[in-house]
C-alpha cells in the first residue's frame, strides 16, 4: 500500500532525468511509476545546440544550464521547452556548474576563472581569478557564505562569498578531481584519484582518508554522513564518514559510473538513487534507509545509446488548483456539521476566529470599536478629533487677532511712523547726491575734473597752464620760439638770421684786397 501511494505521488510530480552526452546531445527522460512499483523511462526531448561534448548541466527551478567544450553556456526554459539565451564568458572548456538556491549560478572553466551570474538576468556580476591551468571543481557551503575550489595548480582555495574575494589557500600534493560539502556544512570531501580526504571544518584539517582502490568519478551525499561513491569500476559503494565503515557495495554498471543523483524521498523509510554510466544506461535504485547494509533494489533502467558524461534531475513544482482546495475545505466542513448535528450558524459560533477588528456587541460585526490613540485630542463638547491641544508655536500669537505674528521682525526697510507701513524712509547712501530742490538724484557732486572749470561758464576749459615745450609770446599769448637756442652758426645782427660770420681757420690765407683764399703765404724754397 505504501509503495502504491509513493508511486502515485511520484507520478504526479512528473520527475524528469536529463543527461548530457559526448555526442553533443542533451536528452530528457520522463520517469513514470508503474502499478507494481517499478519505473519506466520514456524519452521526452532531445537538443543538439552545442558544437562540442556536453560536460556539465545544472537545474534550478524551471531553468536548465548546460556547458560544454565549445566554451558556451546555454539556458533552457524547461516549462516552455525553449532555449532562452546563451552566455559566452569563458575562454576554455566548462568544467563545473553550481546553483546556490534560486539566486546565483557559479561556473568554472579551464581558463582558471570562476564566474558568478544572477539568475533571471544572467549577467556576470563577479569574476574570480582562481587557479592557474584551470578549475576542476567548485562547491558552495549550504549557508552560501563560503565556497571551495580545486584546480590543476594543486591547491585548494577557500572563498569568502560575502566580500567576493579569496580567504586562504591550502597546498595539495596532487591535483584534486572534485570537492564536496556535507549537507550540514560541518565536513567537506576532496577527491584525489582513488582517495577521498575527509576534512572537518572546525579543525581545518584532514580527519581521515579513504582509498576505494579505483579512481572515483562520482560522489554524492545521500544522508548527512553517508555518501554514495562510483568509480572507473562497475560498482557503487555506500560509505559512512562518521563511523569510517563501508555499508554496502553492489554491481551496478558494466563501465565507469559518470554521475549519481538522488530523487527526494517519497517515503520516510526509503529514497531513490539514479546512476548514469559511460555504457549509456540510466538506472533507478531504491535504497531502504532502515537496512542500508542490504543491496538496493533496481526499479528501472533505459539505454540512451550515447556516452553519458553528466546528469541532473528536474522536479517541477506543481500547485494544487484553487477549485480543488475549495472543494476539500467544503467537504470537511460538511462532514463536521453532520457529525455534530448542528447547523452552519452553530459551527460559526463554535469556531471563533481571532478578528483583526473587535466585534460590535450590538450588531456582532467586525467594526473598529477599539478606541485608538488619536494623534489629535478629542474635543470634550463635540467629541471630535480637533486640535485643542495648544502647541508651542514658533511665532507668538497676537492677543487681539489670535493669529498674527507679534514678534517684530527685523525689516529690511524701516516702518513709517504715520502709516505703520514699510517705506523707504531710511536714507540710503546714494551713489549720486540728492538735489535739494527736486529731492532727486542729480550729478551735483563735484567730481575731480581732469580739466579745471571756467569760472564764468562753469565748463571745463583748458585754463590750467601746462608746461609748454616752447615759451609763450607775451603779446599774443601763444607759443613762439622766443627761447634762444645755442646756434651752431652766429646770428646776423641786422637780419637776426644765422650767417657764416664765424671766421674759420683757413688752410690758405685770405687776400686782403679781395678777402678770398689765395696762396699769399710765401714758402721758403730750398736752393
Amino acid at each position: 500500500m505504501a509503495e502504491c501511494e509513493a508511486a502515485g505521488h511520484m507520478a504526479a510530480r512528473n520527475v524528469e532525468i536529463i543527461v548530457g552526452t559526448y555526442e553533443e546531445f542533451i536528452i530528457g527522460y520522463q520517469l513514470t511509476v508503474q502499478k507494481d512499483g517499478k519505473v519506466s523511462l520514456t524519452q521526452s526531448f532531445t537538443d543538439h545546440s552545442h558544437t562540442g561534448s556536453v560536460r556539465k548541466i545544472a537545474i534550478s527551478g524551471k531553468f536548465l544550464i548546460s556547458g560544454g567544450s565549445d566554451e558556451i553556456l546555454r539556458i533552457f526554459n524547461l516549462s516552455s521547452r525553449f532555449e532562452v539565451g546563451t552566455i559566452m564568458e569563458h575562454k576554455g572548456t566548462i568544467t563545473d556548474l553550481v546553483f546556490h538556491g534560486s539566486q546565483y549560478l557559479f561556473s568554472t572553466a579551464e581558463d582558471g576563472n570562476i564566474c558568478i551570474f544572477s539568475r533571471g538576468k544572467w549577467e556576470c556580476e563577479k569574476t574570480l581569478k582562481a587557479h592557474v591551468g584551470g578549475v576542476t571543481s567548485f562547491a558552495v557551503h549550504p549557508t552560501g557564505k563560503l565556497a571551495l575550489s580545486v584546480g590543476k595548480d594543486k591547491s585548494l582555495r577557500t572563498w569568502n562569498l560575502i566580500k567576493g574575494r579569496r580567504a586562504f589557500i591550502t597546498n595539495l600534493k596532487t591535483v584534486a578531481d572534485s570537492v564536496h560539502w556535507s549537507p550540514p556544512g560541518t565536513h567537506y570531501l576532496v577527491v584525489k584519484g582513488s582517495c577521498v580526504d575527509v576534512y572537518e571544518v572546525s579543525l581545518g584539517q584532514v580527519v581521515h582518508s579513504v582509498d576505494f582502490k579505483e579512481k572515483v568519478t562520482s560522489l554524492i551525499f545521500i544522508m548527512d554522513d553517508i555518501i554514495a561513491v562510483g568509480g572507473d569500476g562497475k560498482n557503487i559503494c555506500l560509505y559512512d564518514i562518521t563511523t569510517k565503515l563501508e555499508l554496502v557495495q553492489w554491481d551496478a554498471h558494466t563501465m565507469r559510473i559518470k554521475s549519481l543523483r538522488v530523487i527526494p524521498r517519497v517515503a520516510t523509510e526509503d529514497l531513490w538513487l539514479v546512476s548514469a554510466s559511460s555504457d549509456g544506461t540510466i538506472k533507478v535504485w531504491n535504497i531502504e534507509l532502515l537496512s542500508l547494509s542490504s543491496a538496493p533494489k533496481l526499479l528501472g533502467e533505459v539505454n540512451t545509446s550515447c556516452r553519458i558524461i553528466c546528469m541532473d534531475i528536474y522536479l517541477p513544482q506543481q500547485k494544487m488548483p484553487v477549485s480543488n482546495v475549495e472543494k476539500a475545505v467544503g467537504y470537511e466542513l460538511e462532514n463536521k456539521t453532520q457529525a455534530n448535528g448542528s447547523s452552519e450558524e452553530s459551527v460559526k459560533q463554535k469556531k471563533k476566529k481571532k478578528l483583526k477588528k473587535p466585534l460590535n456587541q450590538e450588531t456582532n460585526e467586525g467594526l473598529p470599536i477599539k478606541k485608538k490613540k488619536l494623534k489629535k485630542p478629542l474635543n470634550q463638547e463635540t467629541n471630535e478629533g480637533l486640535p485643542i491641544k495648544k502647541k508651542k508655536l514658533k511665532k507668538p500669537l497676537n492677543q487681539e487677532t489670535n493669529g498674527l505674528p507679534i514678534k517684530k521682525k527685523k525689516l529690511k526697510e524701516p516702518l513709517n511712523q504715520e502709516t505703520n507701513e514699510e517705506s523707504p524712509v531710511k536714507k540710503k547712501k546714494l551713489k549720486k547726491p540728492l538735489n535739494q530742490e527736486t529731492n532727486e538724484e542729480s550729478p551735483v557732486k563735484k567730481k575731480k575734473l581732469k580739466k579745471p572749470l571756467n569760472q564764468e561758464t562753469n565748463e571745463e576749459s583748458p585754463v590750467k597752464k601746462k608746461k609748454l615745450k616752447k615759451p609763450l609770446n607775451q603779446e599774443t599769448n601763444e607759443e613762439s620760439p622766443v627761447k634762444k637756442k645755442k646756434l651752431k652758426k652766429p646770428l646776423n645782427q641786422e637780419t637776426n638770421e644765422e650767417s657764416p660770420v664765424k671766421k674759420k681757420k683757413l688752410k690758405k690765407p685770405l687776400n686782403q684786397e679781395t678777402n678770398e683764399g689765395s696762396p699769399v703765404k710765401k714758402k721758403n724754397k730750398l736752393l
